[in-house]
């Protein structure tokens, strides 16, 4: 089979790794790969490099924006005639390559739609985040006639989780509808089921971009709590790409607080899963997530979780289980939840193996791309 991916990111965030190793699945199973990417720059289009498979390079724009402005909407008009004139010209060179399907990794680009439109090949849209209710975009024109756009040129919509099937079961047909949780990779797994932990310091981690949506201050706040509290032997390693004034308030309380030795800003990192094999356990603080790659990563490296009661998350932490659930915001009971682990060491194995034997069942890469293909043979009714 031929198989186009429309990208959307030129680094490495969740999606973007989430479609590596869907490449990489397809690859082994034997079919040709294809892959649109924005520019030859980026840690995205280094690791495209590597594989074998065939880029294609051309320019195309979001058609969702967080800003709604006059000023916005030209730029955006403009954008979008971009947008047409390229998928044109790129229709083109995928029906010469006899592209089978066409699969965008995102919601928020229209490319693959459109590609869909002029050439008739068959395209499915990977709807991977709250993009509205969650990141804030906008539709820049009428929000209905985009989404019956999308409805109507995409043969299914794949979403990543309930809470993301719920939102968008009110926007899409439902029997286009379909959920399929993300894999993981488990190639390079290095835990094994007697790892020792070292519980002084008691050292927790939040993974992800460190902003605002990702509510990376609450642990913190929570951090802080624990020290007042007299555990001053908790640190906690915040592990993501900062935001723009975010991390200078961060970084401002962590002065301010005297608990520099306790949280520790270590920007972005690409050796996660070695400083996962020294850590009791994550947290994750978000305020919606469309699956939480970093929530079974966790897992599967034997570190329960703490997660706030929302979205992806609450579906993948079960409670008592596999780590524990708090209220969104509530800085304070997520400190409970982590005196919890301190106070109760015997807890961090039991449901650190829960996790690992829960997420290994479920949410590997070899059976999320197993359920992807299947639904591309669907399509061609194989």
């Amino acid at each position: 089979m031929n198989i186009l991916y429309i990208s959307h990111e030129m680094e490495l965030g969740g999606a973007t790794i989430a479609l590596l190793e869907l490449i990489d699945e397809m690859i082994l199973n034997g079919d040709n790969v294809f892959v649109t990417v924005i520019s030859k720059e980026g840690a995205f289009y280094e690791e495209l490099t590597k594989r074998e498979v065939k880029l294609i390079i051309v320019t195309y724009y979001f058609w969702l924006n967080k800003r709604i402005r006059i000023r916005s909407k030209v730029k955006f008009l403009y954008e979008n005639i971009i947008n047409v004139i390229n998928a044109r010209k790129i229709s083109k060179i995928i029906i010469k390559n006899k592209i089978d399907i066409i699969h965008s990794n995102t919601s928020v680009v229209n490319f693959g739609l459109l590609l869909s439109k002029y050439t008739g090949i068959p395209h499915i849209l990977h709807v991977r985040e709250f993009a509205e209710s969650g990141l804030n975009f906008k539709y820049l024109l009428s929000r209905n006639k985009c989404l019956s756009f999308a409805n109507k040129y995409s043969e299914k919509i794949i979403v990543i989780s309930k809470a993301l099937y719920d939102e968008n079961i009110r926007n899409f047909s439902k029997d286009k509808l379909t959920l399929i949780y993300d894999g993981i990779s488990i190639r390079n797994l290095k835990k094994n089921a007697e790892d020792v932990k070292t519980l002084k310091p008691f050292k927790i981690m939040i993974v992800g971009d460190v902003a605002l949506h990702k509510r990376t201050k609450d642990a913190v706040l929570a951090v802080n709590n624990l020290v007042n509290m007299g555990y001053e032997e908790v640190k906690l390693l915040i592990v993501g790409k900062p935001t723009a004034g975010y991390v200078e308030e961060i970084g401002e309380f962590i002065r301010e607080n005297n608990i520099e030795r306790n949280v520790i800003l270590m920007g972005f990192r690409r050796d996660i899963d070695s400083l996962r094999t020294d850590i009791c356990l994550e947290v994750v603080c978000s305020g919606s997530e469309g699956f939480g790659r970093v929530t079974i990563e966790a897992m599967l490296n034997k570190n329960p979780v703490i997660g706030a009661n929302n979205t992806a998350t609450g579906e993948l932490i079960m409670d008592n289980f596999n780590g524990l659930l708090y209220k969104t915001g509530d800085y304070i009971e997520l400190s409970e939840k982590i005196k919890y682990f301190i106070d109760n060491s015997n807890e961090i194995k039991i449901m650190g193996n829960n996790g690992y034997k829960y997420a290994i069942e479920r949410f590997t890469s070899k059976e999320n791309s197993h359920q992807i293909y299947k639904l591309y043979n669907a399509i061609f009714k194989l």
